[in-house]
């Protein structure tokens, strides 16, 4: 993110200005999508970023980032899983995960999401999505299935 010279936010994503999280809506995986096409434009660096939703699916007024681990394995994936399904049942009713992945080309190999998705199955419990943010402003929702958990792609994600 800069600042122009009236020190307003902007932002890698279309349109310049960096959209207020807090006035949008979402409610599908296609609102999720552009909203975090906003927000973050293009994969900078390995992070997660959690959209936080209320029942009428606007953005709560906190918007974590978190640099992930090296390796994203299932100890990873549940104690991620955990910290997810306690916020789901401390009230908030809808959760989105953000993978921001500068270094990978083809969000289908990412192990992290199918892993995450398990272990919140585990648990009975579900995200409204999960998006992945690539290089070159590529923003799209993982899709359970999409991902083939094993194998040597799968294990070094």
């Amino acid at each position: 993110m800069t600042t122009t010279n009236d020190d307003q936010p902007t932002t890698d994503a279309p349109g310049g200005r960096a959209p207020d999280p807090h006035e949008a809506r979402v409610r599908s995986t296609t609102e999720a999508i552009e909203l975090v096409a906003r927000l973050v434009g293009t994969a900078h660096q390995r992070q997660w970023w959690l959209l936080m939703l209320d029942d009428e699916g606007r953005v709560a007024p906190v918007l974590p980032r978190v640099e992930m681990p090296r390796r994203f394995g299932e100890g990873e994936a549940e104690r991620l899983a955990g910290l997810l399904a306690h916020l789901l049942d401390a009230g908030l009713p809808r959760l989105v995960v953000v993978w921001e992945r500068p270094d990978v080309e083809d969000a289908a190999a990412l192990i992290g999401p199918s892993l995450l998705h398990a272990a919140l199955a585990r648990r009975r419990r579900e995200l409204l999505t999960q998006v992945v943010v690539q290089p070159d402003a590529r923003v799209s929702a993982w899709e359970p299935g999409t991902t083939t958990v094993g194998g040597p792609a799968a294990s070094a994600r």
